[in-house]
């Protein structure tokens, strides 16, 4: 009988209960208004607009990422000085030991294993096997009368180096600067050489030329114009050649005036990119080795950013006020979601501001995980409450029923038993008590 009770008993304890309590549910609401929060404001700040750097280097010309520190950046400027950061831009150390006083400082090159670092300019081409620290002239057979604008490495070990002239077209040297000379062949009378690219692994060489479009090196030798589909009077300001996987034929950009074109057969055809960069003026193009498939450009309103090679392309943010040209572009750790740095307005731009990534801020990814920690509770809950009320309420075999029944004609008469008792008592005392009073 006692086990039949507490069967019995068990079978009516209430149903568990559920994680969403009163005190439950208050947390789930706050936790869900910080999500909220999160995803709304993370990122979208005052810190996520340009912000200036904080200290003035004076008006940059050029942007460097270092070839093996991906967190160090150098920058040209008019001033005849090289600086470098190390903390996205907040602190800059100077480099112009070597340097002549005021010379701009519009080209900048780096071998791939950081040994040397080359700066071009009014002054020629120059040295550094320390990182910056020091600097030494290599321009015997360079024009002393011309600027260079652009440097071009043209294989790893810097014996190879092209320099490009404002008005006397290309220069090159095949022993680490010790003499250089004129190569021409091919290009118009006082070519105007604005960039100058290589290839990966050095195959090619391209040069952007204003106006006069795209020009490639044959055999070393003499240059030709680089395929059909850019107009010959087309200034050409930049150019990037961007590696591709399993042997196929590096893809090709040329920012132009009159917006981006794109070739993928080695400069054989080119085709302008009608997107959001149509009709604009692409003055410079950055696109990091370890993410090849990253290409940042900077226009005359701001810069753009592509994650597909160049295929496609959106405004990188829309805060950026300033109507200056962006004359250079590059990134800090582009491959941990770093933060883009550019020179224009007479100072150093960076995007976002300090702390954040240019993808997705951290905090914007702690709101997604709150909401969908929220969103597993309210799901399991929901299955909860589902099994508890569509249950079906399990039926009772008859020899279960007629246990129940018996208990409970057993309970009801020990019940009646001790109501009698109890009113057999009480009456006893009353008349215990009436005889005392008699008495």
């Amino acid at each position: 009988m006692a086990n039949q009770r507490q069967q019995l008993v068990s079978s009516n304890k209430p149903a568990q209960r559920s994680l969403l309590s009163r005190r439950n549910l208050i947390f789930v609401i706050i936790a869900g208004f910080i999500a909220i929060a999160a995803l709304l404001f993370g990122g979208s700040s005052g810190s996520q607009s340009w912000q200036p750097v904080q200290q003035s280097i004076g008006h940059p010309l050029i942007l460097l990422q270092d070839s093996v520190d991906q967190g160090k950046i150098f920058a040209g400027s008019e001033s005849g000085k090289i600086f470098t950061t190390t903390d996205g831009g907040q602190n800059w150390e100077t480099l112009n030991s070597g340097l002549p006083a005021n010379m701009p400082v519009v080209a900048l090159a780096e071998t791939p294993d950081d040994a040397y670092l080359y700066a071009g300019g009014a002054g020629g081409v120059f040295v550094s096997s320390d990182n910056g620290l020091s600097w030494k002239a290599i321009t015997n057979g360079l024009p002393k009368d011309d600027v260079v604008d652009t440097l071009a490495l043209g294989d790893a070990s810097g014996k190879i180096i092209y320099a490009g002239t404002t008005n006397s077209g290309v220069y090159v040297t095949n022993d680490g600067g010790t003499q250089w000379s004129a190569l021409n062949i091919g290009l118009p009378v006082r070519a105007d050489v604005y960039h100058l690219a290589v290839a990966p692994k050095y195959t090619e060489v391209y040069a952007a030329l204003t106006p006069g479009g795209v020009y490639t090196l044959q055999n070393g030798a003499s240059w030709r114009v680089a395929g059909t589909g850019i107009p010959a009077s087309a200034d050409v300001f930049a150019l990037a050649a961007i590696v591709q996987s399993s042997g196929k034929a590096p893809i090709l950009l040329a920012g132009s005036d009159n917006g981006l074109y794109i070739s993928s057969d080695s400069g054989l055809t080119w085709k302008l990119q009608n997107n959001a960069l149509s009709a604009m003026r692409v003055l410079s193009l950055y696109s990091p080795a370890q993410l090849p498939a990253l290409v940042l450009a900077g226009t005359d309103t701001g810069v753009f950013s592509s994650a597909n090679s160049g295929i496609s392309w959106a405004r990188v943010q829309n805060k950026f006020t300033t109507a200056d040209p962006v004359a250079s572009v590059s990134a800090i750790n582009p491959t941990t979601n770093g933060a883009i740095l550019f020179a224009a307005s007479n100072t150093i731009y960076r995007y976002p501001g300090v702390g954040n990534g240019f993808v997705l801020s951290a905090v914007r990814i702690i709101g997604l995980l709150i909401l969908l920690a929220l969103l597993l509770i309210v799901v399991s809950q929901m299955n909860q409450f589902s099994r508890q009320y569509s249950a079906p309420t399990p039926s009772l075999s008859p020899e279960k029923a007629a246990q129940r029944a018996q208990i409970a004609r057993k309970e009801k008469f020990n019940a009646r038993e001790n109501s009698t008792i109890r009113r057999g008592s009480a009456e006893t005392n009353a008349e215990n008590k009436d005889m005392n009073d008699d008495a």
